[in-house]
């Protein structure tokens, strides 16, 4: 289950979800903290932090200090969407499980390979697979998929539509 605060993790963990995925937009909230992260742990479910998709060169340095923070934490891993993500978790050495997304667009049983060589624990199979394709693929990791909730149907920093209707960003 994705969520985006602290509150929604406890009731989703309360109500059986054993896994929880920490939504990239939660990262400036203060609730979320290595506190908090071992408040989750505690409830005996594992706990994941989703790097954004999309980082700005002036961003990195405060994911990294971030990504070092909740090492030292019982967080489970780090869900990653592109090799970019990919690379910093391993330029920091971390010994946590990584997980990737629908935006690292697993396609095809050669991705999937690709996956398992980088050391990635469960492959986020792309939105755009129907069900015949996802049969066709040879797994050699395991597979995750979105089964509920918004679809997003583009990843960008700024929002092109919002912006002209009004001074929208992509957060809003």
């Amino acid at each position: 289950v994705q969520v985006d605060d602290l509150a929604s993790a406890l009731a989703a963990q309360s109500n059986g979800a054993a896994m929880i995925y920490l939504g990239n937009t939660w990262q400036a909230k203060p609730e979320f903290t290595a506190a908090g992260l071992e408040k989750l742990a505690r409830n005996h479910g594992e706990v994941y932090y989703i790097l954004p998709a999309i980082a700005g060169e002036n961003e990195i340095a405060g994911l990294k200090n971030k990504l070092l923070e909740f090492a030292q934490t019982p967080l489970s891993g780090v869900v990653v969407g592109n090799l970019w993500a990919l690379e910093l978790v391993r330029e920091l050495g971390l010994k946590q499980k990584i997980v990737s997304d629908f935006n690292f667009n697993i396609f095809n049983s050669q991705a999937l390979a690709f996956c398992r060589e980088q050391g990635i624990a469960r492959a986020g199979l792309s939105l755009e697979l129907n069900w015949r394709q996802i049969e066709n693929l040879c797994p050699v990791t395991a597979l995750e998929t979105l089964a509920y909730g918004n679809l997003p149907l583009m990843v960008s920093e700024h929002c092109p539509v919002g912006a002209l209707a009004g001074g929208r960003t992509a957060s809003q």
